[in-house]
């Protein structure tokens, strides 16, 4: 069939443990799970082992051609060669516990849950420390604009913290203009659940059911949306809305006018959504039911029963017509888009925990509970 997708091809495995960390490039990919790390291309071919000799905290690539980076929890970041071979010595970025690594313009961000730094990646030189212990509230999450101008720090207390970085033809500096946004005319009460960037603003939903809009220049709090607690999904879709699936509905909110557009009521508590690269689909799951929705027509497509058996836990849409199950018995389940089944295949027990698109949106990555991740064309 020309919507079926090719045999898997299985790309590591990790005996028993679940592969948490995933990063990716058009030609290669990247996975770890505890102190080992994988790195291989596309259809899995190549594959080099990659030892930091401790914990890998994030991963991600960077430079032309792209090049393996580690962090690790003992608080250093390990070059690789594009081979995967090491690439001198680690820099010790003397973090206590480091959670998170971003690159933008060769640059890397990383935190622990106190502190943010900057460095230069090829000078191999900490350009920046940023001590936010006196806030008493531990970072949790860290995004990066895309030309590296604009970074924002979200804390388990429900702080957005708004930080420019200056060129780098400039002094290395980290400024933070206005201390932390949560600090000015909201703040989310029961930490940030996810965050995106659309048009001029930031959006950050919380765990408290609210969305915040945030002028990304002033750092100034534009609107608060109330969203409904349990925030599955924030997605932007076109210039000035976001899409948002909490309890039992699908929402989209009109940003300029600071107001709900759409909303599709669910019968069910989802568990997973997946946006159409179009934006203009959506699929929902949870846990015996599939449900495919017309966003602009405001109509539900297909409503399909699953077998209580089959435990839905990830749900993607490569395509117009095409819809993807992860199982929890360790299978992946095809369906078009009139909701009948195509294909099936097993990609590993314990369940599929990852399910995504990779190598520009060619090929099917999975990572399964049994340590198992996948690579599959998308035909």
């Amino acid at each position: 069939s020309p919507r079926s997708l090719s045999r898997p091809i299985v790309l590591a495995s990790f005996q028993g443990q679940t592969p948490t960390l995933l990063a990716s490039t058009p030609d290669h990919l990247l996975s770890a799970r505890g102190d080992r790390a994988f790195l291989m291309d596309a259809l899995g071919k190549g594959q080099a082992a990659l030892n930091p000799g401790s914990p890998i905290a994030d991963l991600t690539f960077w430079s032309d051609p792209p090049r393996p980076l580690l962090l690790t929890r003992s608080g250093a970041l390990h070059y690789f060669q594009p081979s995967g071979g090491p690439s001198g010595d680690p820099l010790t970025v003397n973090l206590e516990d480091p959670h998170t690594l971003r690159v933008v313009e060769g640059r890397a961000y990383l935190a622990d849950a106190q502190h943010l730094l900057v460095v230069d990646l090829q000078a191999r030189k900490v350009l920046e420390k940023v001590d936010l212990s006196a806030l008493a509230d531990p970072i949790a999450t860290l995004g990066v604009s895309p030309a590296g101008g604009l970074l924002a720090l979200g804390t388990r207390g429900g702080r957005l913290l708004r930080f420019e970085v200056r060129a780098a033809s400039a002094p290395p500096k980290a400024t933070p203009p206005r201390l932390a946004w949560g600090d000015l005319r909201a703040r989310h009460a029961m930490g940030i659940s996810a965050l995106c960037e659309i048009g001029p603003d930031l959006v950050s939903a919380g765990r408290d059911g609210r969305i915040h809009v945030w002028d990304r220049e002033s750092g100034r709090a534009r609107r608060s949306l109330v969203a409904g607690r349990g925030i599955l999904r924030l997605e932007p879709i076109g210039a000035r809305r976001v899409l948002t699936v909490s309890g039992h509905s699908v929402r989209t909110w009109d940003l300029e006018r600071g107001r709900e557009s759409l909303r599709l009521p669910l019968s069910f508590f989802p568990y997973d959504a997946s946006l159409a690269p179009a934006g203009d689909r959506l699929a929902v799951i949870g846990s015996s039911v599939l449900e495919l929705w017309s966003l602009p027509e405001r109509r539900l497509l297909v409503r399909k029963d699953l077998p209580r058996s089959s435990s839905p836990l990830r749900v993607l849409l490569p395509g117009p017509d095409q819809i993807v199950l992860g199982l929890r018995s360790g299978k992946l389940v095809g369906y078009d888009g009139q909701g009948e089944q195509r294909w099936e295949h097993e990609v590993g027990a314990g369940g599929v925990e990852e399910l995504r698109l990779h190598a520009q949106g060619q090929a099917l990555l999975t990572g399964s509970g049994d340590g198992t991740v996948t690579s599959r064309a998308v035909a």
